[in-house]
Parts: C-alpha cells; sequence; structure tokens
C-alpha cells in the first residue's frame, strides 16, 4: 500500500449520499474536498446537473489527474438507468447519459492511469425519500436483499471504487441495490 497523499472531490456532500462518502473518505483519504451545489429550476437542474456537471467537472480536472498517473472518479447514477419507470424519462435519461460517460471516460483516461467508475445506488433511506416511506420500504421488501439501502452502503461502495484494490476497475457501474437489477 502506497503511503502517497490521496484528494477526494466529493459532489453533492449536502445529500445524504454524498455526506455518507465524504465522511467515509475523509477516514481513509488524506484530505476531502466536498462541493455543493445551487438549486435551479427542476427540469434545468436535472439535466445540467446530472449530465453536464460530471462532464464539466472532470473534464477541467482530467489533464492534471492524467499527469499525476493515478487518479480516480466515481459518478453516481441510479438504478433507473436500467430500468424504464413512468414519468421518470429525463432523470433516468440524465443517469444513463452518466453511465455511457464513464464509460467513454475510462477509455479515454485509463491510459494515463485515470480510472472511471460509477455506483448505481437503488432506493436509499434518505430524508428524500422520507415522505414517501411506507412505499419505499414496500419496495425494499421486493429485492432479493429484502430491504432498503442506506446512504453508508453507497458510501463503502464509493471508497473501494477509489482504493488501491480496485486499480482494475474501470468503466464499469457497481450497482448497489441489493440485487434489484438482478431480478
Amino acid at each position: 500500500m502506497t503511503t502517497q497523499t490521496r484528494c477526494a472531490l466529493v459532489t453533492g456532500a449536502i445529500s445524504s449520499i454524498g455526506q455518507a462518502t465524504a465522511e467515509l473518505l475523509a477516514t481513509t483519504q488524506a484530505s476531502t474536498a466536498s462541493a455543493r451545489r445551487r438549486t435551479a429550476p427542476r427540469r434545468r437542474s436535472t439535466r445540467c446537473t446530472q449530465a453536464q456537471g460530471p462532464f464539466l467537472l472532470p473534464g477541467r480536472l482530467a489533464p492534471a489527474m492524467a499527469a499525476r498517473n493515478w487518479e480516480r472518479v466515481v459518478n453516481v447514477t441510479r438504478m433507473i438507468a436500467y430500468l424504464g419507470m413512468a414519468d421518470a424519462a429525463l432523470y433516468g435519461s440524465s443517469k444513463t447519459a452518466l453511465q455511457l460517460l464513464t464509460q467513454a471516460w475510462a477509455a479515454e483516461y485509463g491510459p494515463s492511469g485515470v480510472n472511471v467508475n460509477s455506483v448505481a445506488p437503488s432506493l436509499i433511506r434518505t430524508p428524500g425519500t422520507a415522505p414517501m416511506a411506507d412505499a419505499v420500504e414496500q419496495i425494499g421488501e421486493t429485492v432479493p436483499a429484502g430491504r432498503v439501502g442506506t446512504p453508508d452502503e453507497v458510501a463503502a461502495a464509493v471508497a473501494y471504487l477509489v482504493s488501491e484494490q480496485a486499480a482494475y476497475v474501470n468503466g464499469t457501474t457497481l450497482a448497489v441495490d441489493g440485487g434489484r437489477v438482478a431480478v
């Protein structure tokens, strides 16, 4: 294991999953920076934040990342990128675009030592899902794990993908869904 200083930039750290990820990485990384976003009108926010944001930020950082010859990018998609759902076309397509971006950047930056992966959480118990807690719990009972996931479980998947143990993992999406996409 190397003693080289590592830095993690966690976007969305104001939310449950982002906050859990920033806290976990802070215990395993030398330094962790958090980025928060402003609220924009819903339709524009979804398109810009889910697809353009991850495109623009690493695009600005990629040259320096490649020069260090060891970097990690982990995007957060969702299981909705795999499943068609009513009233979710905009959000689902933005997450599908993010998965394709993950694969394209893995091919583009992988030769320079930059691994690009993503995690795809299913239903996760957060303040955002609290208003529909009963429905969320019912859906959770239908997945092989028999329950809803937690932000800490998503954070653990991200921590693995940024670790040296995942050095040969590049261009993949790790489902953190209790087996939801398997059934």
